[in-house]
């Protein structure tokens, strides 16, 4: 309605496990404006635009997506869910062998983006007010250190992220546009806890973190960090 814009980017290629055309036999990228519709089998929202080559893991592009939105549906907070796979900055198991660490794989160009293009691409952007990221190993203070300065709230799970329940977070915010992104991520805690609760989904977590304090617990953390360097004791 007039008090809430979602705009999503789709990227798409051919080859993967479970193509279908029913949607159309598209690649590239997509991007919509969502409306509200009934039919579960294909997308009607319009399209704002539509990309035949595109990276994903592009810092710029993930920039140039932020700023268009902004553009085009300015509003008073802005929130970003950035999801598909991550492997934060650590990866026992790297997806492809290569030690990588980030989010937004694109399996396209084999390019993604790494901790610090992450934080290239939101300060870019513009300062949002909510960060999820809706991948696996992003709550990290290495990734908090990043975009502290673009973001309000980081959002995200320490170990592995399934999903999120989109349409309780749409409900919610279609109901009470004016909810401030600190109650907002409380909400969004809560319903991730419903959603999950009594499945066999072993390990699921979620965590908000305000970005106001990460400078306090950085200074500590490199104080530390110090202290244990300097006592030299490997073993």
């Amino acid at each position: 309605n007039e008090d809430l814009n979602i705009v999503a980017e789709w990227g798409r290629m051919r080859g993967q496990k479970g193509d279908s055309a029913v949607d159309g036999d598209w690649t590239g990228a997509r991007v919509y404006y969502v409306e509200q519709d009934n039919n579960l089998r294909k997308i009607n929202s319009p399209v704002l635009a539509e990309m035949e080559e595109v990276d994903m893991g592009d810092p710029k592009h993930l920039a140039d997506f932020i700023t268009s939105a902004k553009r085009r549906f300015p509003a008073h907070k802005y929130a970003l869910f950035i999801c598909g796979h991550g492997s934060g900055w650590y990866y026992r198991t790297p997806p492809r062998g290569s030690g990588d660490k980030g989010i937004a794989f694109d399996d396209g160009t084999d390019n993604f983006l790494d901790t610090p293009g992450l934080g290239r691409a939101l300060k870019a952007g513009g300062q949002l007010d909510i960060l999820f990221n809706d991948s696996c190993l992003l709550q990290g203070v290495e990734v908090l250190y990043e975009v502290k300065d673009s973001v309000k709230i980081m959002m995200g799970a320490e170990n592995f992220a399934y999903d999120n329940d989109y349409y309780a977070l749409v409900k919610r915010l279609h109901a009470e546009p004016d909810v401030s992104p600190r109650e907002l991520s409380l909400l969004i805690l809560g319903d991730y806890r419903k959603y999950y609760a009594g499945s066999q989904k072993a390990g699921y977590d979620l965590s908000a973190v305000e970005t106001s304090a990460a400078e306090g617990l950085i200074r500590r953390l490199d104080k530390w960090t110090a202290l244990v360097m300097r006592t030299n004791d490997q073993a």
